[in-house]
């Protein structure tokens, strides 16, 4: 079951991208369907996107790429 919400997430992605749609988004579709393909409930996922939002890697890696796009206006 979990091979058949792999290859469904991947595709998810894969159609959102290619129709222009922000690839967090997609990415974020394809997470969700993968978690409930892997037998996550509602609240575990949500717990899940809790936990993640408030690590301090994710935090680190957000300020960063906020930080690369700023430099890169400012050296256009």
């Amino acid at each position: 079951m979990l091979v058949i919400g792999l290859i469904l997430a991947f595709s998810l992605i894969l159609w959102q991208v290619k129709r222009m749609i922000p690839i967090g988004f997609a990415v974020i579709c394809g997470g969700l369907v993968l978690g409930i393909f892997a037998g996550f409930g509602p609240l575990k996922i949500a717990e899940t996107i809790l936990i993640t939002f408030t690590q301090r890697n994710t935090i680190q890696l957000i300020v960063t790429v906020v930080l690369i796009n700023i430099l890169s206006s400012m050296m256009k």
